[in-house]
């Protein structure tokens, strides 16, 4: 959802898991986002990057989260989606307050639930 809400220039790095163009489903992005990071990030290879702002799956060590937040970086920790609706409020909303970007956030909302709806008009 960060990829649909922030330009890639922004971001400073991606996961491996998101690099490997062979097994994404957003292959684009390898191209965009030069750094790439393990999967499972040292505190210190995260504050290497200098972030603004790091996003985190729940799973990731609450050590670690307060590790990083100890360094005064901002830190959203994300639990995981089951629903469409889960990502629509645990991710799109939180991350639109949190970015204050609202005009792109709204129109990459827009663009996903059309999209969403299109699929769902073909799904048999």
């Amino acid at each position: 959802m960060m990829l649909g809400l922030v330009e890639p220039k922004r971001m400073a790095a991606i996961n491996e898991t998101l690099a490997n163009t062979e097994d994404t489903n957003i292959p684009w992005v390898r191209e965009k986002i030069s750094n790439v990071i393990s999967r499972n990030p040292s505190v210190e290879e995260i504050a290497a990057l200098r972030p603004d702002l790091v996003a985190v799956p729940e799973w990731l060590p609450k050590e670690n989260v307060d590790a990083i937040r100890d360094l005064n970086i901002p830190v959203v920790v994300f639990k995981s989606a089951a629903t469409i609706d889960d990502i629509h409020e645990k991710y799109t909303l939180a991350l639109l307050r949190l970015l204050e970007n609202r005009s792109a956030g709204r129109s990459s909302l827009r663009k996903w639930k059309t999209n969403l709806l299109s699929s769902k008009r073909k799904l048999p």
